[in-house]
Parts: C-alpha cells; sequence; structure tokens
C-alpha cells in the first residue's frame, strides 16, 4: 500500500464519459467526494454544509508500523514485540495510536474539506486497541461552520472491521482557500 490513497472520484471529464479513478488497495469510498463535483481542490468554507460526512478505510500493515516507527523514533516494544505484549494488559502488540491519528488526518485532508485544508486543533480518544491486520474506517463529518472566522469543526469516529468504535475526535480545520491563477500573480506587476 502507498501512503496517501489515490483519487477516487471521477473528474469533470471522465464523469461526462461515464469513467471512473482505479482505486488503491487499502483506501476506498468517499460519501464526500475529494471536492465539489469531482475535483481535487478540496471543499471551500462555504460549500460546506453541517452533518456533511466522508468516509476513508484502510488495513493496518506491519510495515506502516515500521516505517511509523522509523520515521519518528518511538520504538515502543508493544507495538512489535510479541514477547513484550503478552506481558502488559493489552496481550498482543498494539498499533500506535499517532498512526490512527495520520488516519483521520488523511480523510482530513483528503477527503473533508480535502486537500490545502489546514488544521488547527485536534483532539483525540482511543477506545479499544488496534492491532495490525485490523480495517480501520475513518468518518469524518462537519459538526460546525464558523463563518466570520473561517474555520470549521468535525467530528471522526474509527471503526474496526467489527465495527467496534476504536477512536473518537473533534478537529478544528481552516478549509481550503480558493487560490488565485498562476497567470495573474507571474503577470500583475506587468502593465
Amino acid at each position: 500500500m502507498r501512503g496517501q490513497p489515490t483519487r477516487e472520484e471521477p473528474t469533470r471529464g471522465e464523469q461526462a464519459k461515464g469513467l471512473g479513478a482505479p482505486r488503491e488497495a487499502g483506501a476506498r469510498e468517499s460519501s464526500a467526494g475529494t471536492g465539489p463535483a469531482g475535483g481535487s481542490d478540496g471543499w471551500r468554507l462555504h460549500q460546506l454544509k453541517v452533518g456533511q460526512r466522508a468516509t476513508w478505510t484502510r488495513r493496518v500493515t506491519e510495515r506502516e508500523v515500521m516505517l511509523y516507527m522509523g520515521v519518528t523514533g518511538d520504538t515502543n516494544p508493544i507495538y512489535i514485540d510479541r514477547n513484550y505484549a503478552a506481558r502488559t494488559s493489552m496481550g498482543q502488540p498494539v498499533v500506535p495510536a499517532v498512526l490512527l491519528a495520520g488516519y483521520v488526518f488523511t480523510a482530513i485532508m483528503q477527503r473533508l474539506p480535502g486537500p490545502g485544508t489546514i488544521s488547527l486543533m485536534q483532539t483525540f480518544h482511543f477506545l479499544h486497541p488496534v492491532r495490525v491486520g485490523d480495517t480501520i474506517t475513518i468518518v469524518v463529518e462537519v459538526i460546525s461552520i464558523d463563518a466570520v472566522r473561517g474555520r470549521a469543526r468535525l467530528r471522526a469516529v474509527g471503526r474496526n472491521q467489527d465495527q467496534q468504535e476504536v477512536l473518537s475526535g473533534e478537529a478544528e480545520v481552516i478549509p481550503p482557500s480558493t487560490l488565485r491563477p498562476v497567470l495573474t500573480e507571474a503577470f500583475e506587476d506587468y502593465d
């Protein structure tokens, strides 16, 4: 599996032709898409609605846990050492909580509001252990919009393949802004 899911919503041209985009193994489905009309530039604040949701699913692999450990330096033996984990209350290795939080960020940054989103605040509650091989589905939902401050508040819930809630949390984000065209910036000083 790759680090980020591929675009799943068809482009406007693909929609017109009735075509879709291939899915990457491990990541799937979004009820909100990656932006209006299947675009890949995210949902702007004025396009979001309270109750709007997006879903992102991934199977946790040992490789991802090892990569997480290598990148962060977090070498807690509870993640991969079966003998160590057997002597703890967990009984067997568990997936790092920060890796699971990263899945929530992926759902937010890739699905809702999508690419260009800036995260300001997050809280997480890790409710049950997650193991390598579990399939985690993250659902993010818009719970409030503050048009004056240009921010949205999202709720996130993660469930495993048995529909057991394994994490919950909230995030405050600044949705993607409308960018000026590149040519506007390149030629604005020329008269």
